[in-house]
C-alpha cells in the first residue's frame, strides 16, 4: 500500500495534475489562491482520461470544509470529483453530510448527492432521496424528512416523536432557512397537518422575521380569541412583534413590543389597544369604548458614576389588564430617575405617578412625587473598625385631593462594632435625624374633626442602639450546635410624630423576627421609632453532617413607656410587643419546612402564622404555603384572613409529569379562589401541557371563568395554545 501523499504533491497530481499544467492555466483557475490539504492511501494518475483517483482513508480540506471517502476519482477535464464510500462532508458550521456517492465541483461547492443524510450542529437531522448543492450555500433535497428529535436508543428505526416530511425541501445557509413544499407534519408517526408550503430559520438562528406560532383561546367573555404574532428581527440590537388579535365577541385589536439595545442601555416598549364595552366604577355601561395599556422602559448609562431611566405604566381602565390576561397586578407604578454610584456614596432624583385599579380607588387620592432626592454616604472604617453615615432627601408629594407634603431630613451617624475576646459580637450606632415639612390641608390624626392644617413643622430626632449577641457553639459526635442569646437596647426622647406631618413612606409595617433589633423599624422617614425599650432574642441551631439543619429564632420587645408609635394590628401597640419568630427544618433534600408566627404576649392568641412546606423526592414534590392574619386596620381588612395554597408536581415518567395547584380562601364559606391542573409531556424537541383552570375573581366586566388550556412548542418551529371552546364562565 502506498504511503499517505501529502501538500503539494495533492496540488500538483490530484486536484489538477499541475505538473502537466502550464502556469497560465493554474493562474486561470485561481487555485494558487486556494490552498489545499489532501491525505490519501493510495493516489493513481490516468493522463489519457485525465483522472486522478485516491483511494483508503480520504480526506481533502478546502475553506473550512472537509471531504471524506473511502474513493474520489478528480476529472481534469470537467473540474468534477465524484467521491463515493462512507461519503462524508463537514461544513464549517459543524453540520456532517452523510452519503452513498456525492459528485462535487472541484471547490466542494457545488454537487449532487445520492441518499443524502445531514445531522445539524445541534443533533438535528435532515434525510432525503437526493441532493443537490449549489453555490456551496443552497441544498435542494428530494422526499426529504426533518426532524430535531432524538431516535430512540432501543430501537431506531421507530419513527421520532415528531417530523416533517416534504416532496421538496430547500435550504439556505446564507439566509439560515429551511423551506418545505408539500409537508406533512407527524406526530409518533401518525400524519396530523398537511400544508403546501412552510418555511422556519434553521437550527443556527436565534431569532429572524416571520410569523410566530398563533394562540387560540375561547372563553364565554371573549368568545374565540386569536393571536397572531410577527415578528421584526431588525438587527441583532433591535426588534420588534406585532400582534393582532380578532375576538369573536368584541372588536379586534393588537399588541406591540418594541426592544432596542444601545451601547450604553436599552430601551422597551409594550402595548395594546382595542375598542370594547366596559363597565364603570359606578356601573354605567360604555360601548365600544377605547382601551388600552403602555409600558414604556428605559435604562442608560451616562458614564462610569451616572446612569438614567425610566418605567412608564398606564392602563385606560381598571379591569382591563385582567380582562385581556395582560396583568392581576391591583396598581401601577410610574417612575423616572437618575443616579449615581462612587465608592462607598449613592446619589438618585427620583418622580413617580401611581395608577390604581381596585374598585374603590379615588384617582384624585394618588400622589405625584416630584422631585424625590437622596444622598447616602458611609465612610471608610477606620483603624478600629468605626465609621460614619450620612443621609440627606428632599421630597415633594402633592395630590389633586388630599394631603401635600414637602419634606427635607438630614440624619447622620456614628457606628461601630466589635468582637470581644470572648466571641461576643457587639454594637454600637448613634444617630441625629432632623427633618423640617411644608404641609397643605392635612387632618390632624388624633382628631380627625379638627380644622386642616397648613404650615411648616419640624423635629431632630436623636437615637442610640447598643446590641450584643454572644454566640455558643458546640460539637456532639458528628452533629453542631448554636446558641446564640442576643439583646439590644435602643434610646430616644419620646414622641416626635406630629399628628400634623402626614404618613406617606412609614404605613407598611410588619413587625416579624427581621426587624426585632432594627434601632429605627419604621419604613420610611415620615415617623421615627421613639423612646426607650429593650429588644431580646434567642437563636438556635442544630446542624448535621450532610448539609441538614434546624434552626429557631424567638424574640420579643419591651418598651419603657406605655405610650406607642405604633398603630394597632402591628404587634408594637402595647408596651410588651408580641412574641415573634420562626423555625426552619431542613433535615435533608426531600423536605423544606418554614415556621413564621407571630403570638399575643398575655394570651398567646394567633397574630400571624405562615407555613411553608416543600417535600418529597425530585419525582414527587409537594408544596403547600399556609398565612393567617388578624383582623388588622393595618391590611384595611375587618375579617381575619385565613388562606392556604397548595400543589404538586408527579413526575411518572422520564417525559411525562402530573401537576396542579389550588389556592383556597379558608374564612367564611371556605371559597376556592383559583385552581389548575395539567398535564404535561416534554423532551428535548416537543413540549405540550393541558391545563384546566379556574380563576374565582369578580369586579363589573370580570367573571369566574373555567378554561382547558392546550400549548405545543415545537423545537425550531414555535409553539401557540389552544383553549377549545364551551369552557367560558359558567356556573358551578
Amino acid at each position: 500500500m502506498a504511503k499517505p501523499v501529502r501538500g503539494l504533491l495533492v496540488i500538483a497530481s490530484l486536484i489538477l495534475g499541475a505538473a502537466l499544467l502550464p502556469p497560465a492555466a493554474l493562474a486561470q483557475t485561481g487555485l494558487r489562491e486556494l490552498p489545499i490539504a489532501f491525505t490519501a492511501n493510495e493516489v493513481q494518475f490516468d493522463e489519457k482520461e485525465g483522472l486522478v483517483t485516491a483511494e483508503g482513508n480520504v480526506e481533502i480540506s478546502r475553506t473550512g470544509r472537509t471531504l471524506y471517502a473511502d474513493r474520489v476519482t478528480y476529472n481534469q477535464n470537467t473540474g468534477i470529483v465524484t467521491a463515493t464510500g462512507n461519503v462524508r462532508v463537514v461544513e464549517p458550521t459543524g453540520d456532517v453530510y452523510f452519503a452513498e456517492s456525492m459528485e462535487v465541483r472541484e471547490d466542494l461547492k457545488v454537487g449532487l448527492i445520492e441518499t443524502l443524510r445531514l445531522l445539524m450542529v445541534d443533533k438535528t437531522r435532515v434525510a432525503a432521496e437526493s441532493a443537490v448543492r449549489t453555490e456551496g450555500n443552497q441544498t435542494e433535497l428530494s422526499r426529504a424528512v426533518f426532524s430535531p428529535c432524538r431516535l430512540c436508543e432501543e430501537d431506531p428505526s421507530r419513527p421520532p416523536v415528531w417530523q416533517i416530511k416534504a416532496v421538496k425541501v430547500v435550504h439556505d445557509q446564507d439566509e439560515h432557512m429551511i423551506e418545505y413544499k408539500d409537508a406533512v407534519l407527524e406526530i409518533a408517526g401518525v400524519p396530523v397537518f398537511y400544508t403546501p408550503y412552510f418555511a422556519h430559520p434553521d437550527p443556527t438562528v436565534e431569532r429572524k422575521s416571520g410569523f410566530l406560532a398563533p394562540t387560540i383561546t375561547s372563553s364565554d367573555d371573549l368568545g374565540l380569541f386569536v393571536r397572531v404574532p410577527y415578528h421584526f428581527a431588525f438587527s441583532e440590537y433591535e426588534d420588534a412583534t406585532i400582534e393582532p388579535f380578532h375576538a369573536s365577541k368584541e372588536n379586534p385589536g393588537g399588541f406591540v413590543q418594541y426592544r432596542r439595545h444601545f451601547g450604553n442601555g436599552q430601551l422597551r416598549f409594550e402595548g395594546s389597544l382595542t375598542a370594547s364595552d366596559l363597565i364603570t366604577k359606578n356601573g354605567r355601561e360604555k360601548l365600544d369604548t377605547l382601551r388600552g395599556h403602555m409600558n414604556f422602559r428605559g435604562d442608560f448609562d451616562y458614564d462610569k458614576t451616572w446612569r438614567w431611566g425610566f418605567d412608564v405604566n398606564r392602563v385606560t381602565d381598571d379591569t382591563y389588564l385582567r380582562r385581556y390576561d395582560i396583568s392581576s397586578a391591583s396598581d401601577l407604578t410610574s417612575r423616572g430617575f437618575v443616579e449615581g454610584f462612587r465608592d462607598r456614596s449613592y446619589a438618585s432624583a427620583e418622580v413617580y405617578a401611581f395608577q390604581g385599579l381596585r374598585t374603590n380607588d379615588v384617582r384624585g387620592e394618588f400622589p405625584q412625587v416630584a422631585p424625590l432626592l437622596n444622598y447616602n454616604l458611609v465612610t471608610d472604617p477606620t483603624s478600629y473598625g468605626a465609621y460614619w453615615t450620612l443621609d440627606a432627601n428632599a421630597m415633594s408629594l402633592t395630590r389633586t385631593e388630599g394631603a401635600d407634603s414637602r419634606r427635607m431630613s438630614l440624619k447622620g451617624g456614628w457606628h461601630l462594632r466589635t468582637i470581644g475576646t470572648l466571641g461576643q459580637v457587639v454594637d454600637f450606632s448613634a444617630t441625629v435625624q432632623s427633618d423640617l415639612y411644608s404641609v397643605s390641608d392635612v387632618t390632624n390624626e388624633e382628631d380627625p374633626t379638627d380644622t386642616e392644617f397648613s404650615g411648616l413643622l419640624g423635629r431632630i430626632f436623636p437615637q442610640a442602639s447598643f446590641s450584643v449577641r454572644y454566640p455558643l457553639v458546640s460539637t456532639a459526635g458528628s452533629l453542631r450546635q448554636l446558641v446564640e442569646p442576643v439583646v439590644a437596647i435602643v434610646a430616644a426622647p419620646n414622641g416626635n410624630n406630629s399628628p400634623l406631618i402626614p404618613n406617606e413612606d412609614s404605613r407598611a409595617l410588619e413587625f416579624d423576627e427581621t426587624d426585632l433589633l432594627i434601632a429605627d423599624r419604621f419604613s420610611g422617614l415620615d415617623r421615627v421609632d421613639s423612646g426607650q425599650r429593650v429588644d431580646y432574642g434567642l437563636n438556635l441551631g442544630l446542624y448535621g453532617p450532610r448539609g441538614g439543619s434546624i434552626t429557631a429564632f424567638l424574640g420579643q420587645s419591651y418598651r419603657l413607656r406605655e405610650a406607642s408609635e405604633f398603630s394597632a394590628g402591628t404587634g408594637l401597640e402595647e408596651q410588651v410587643s408580641d412574641v415573634v419568630g420562626n423555625v426552619k427544618l431542613t433535615p435533608s433534600n426531600y423536605l423544606d419546612l418554614v415556621y413564621r408566627f407571630r403570638y399575643d404576649a398575655d394570651d398567646s392568641t394567633v397574630k400571624r402564622n405562615e407555613v411553608t412546606v416543600r417535600t418529597g423526592p425530585n419525582f414527587f414534590r409537594i408544596t403547600a404555603d399556609y398565612i393567617f392574619l388578624e383582623a388588622s386596620p393595618l391590611f384595611s381588612s375587618a375579617v381575619d384572613r385565613e388562606q392556604i395554597r397548595y400543589g404538586g408536581v408527579l413526575r411518572m415518567t422520564e417525559n411525562w409529569a402530573v401537576r396542579g395547584r389550588t389556592t383556597r380562601d379558608l374564612t367564611g364559606d371556605n371559597n376556592t379562589l383559583s385552581m389548575a391542573y395539567g398535564l404535561r409531556y416534554t423532551d428535548n424537541c416537543l413540549d405540550v401541557a393541558v391545563e384546566l383552570k379556574r380563576d374565582f375573581f369578580q369586579d363589573r366586566d370580570l367573571e369566574p371563568e373555567d378554561k382547558i388550556v392546550f400549548q405545543i412548542f415545537f423545537k425550531h418551529l414555535g409553539g401557540g395554545s389552544l383553549a377549545p371552546a364551551g369552557f367560558g364562565a359558567e356556573e358551578d
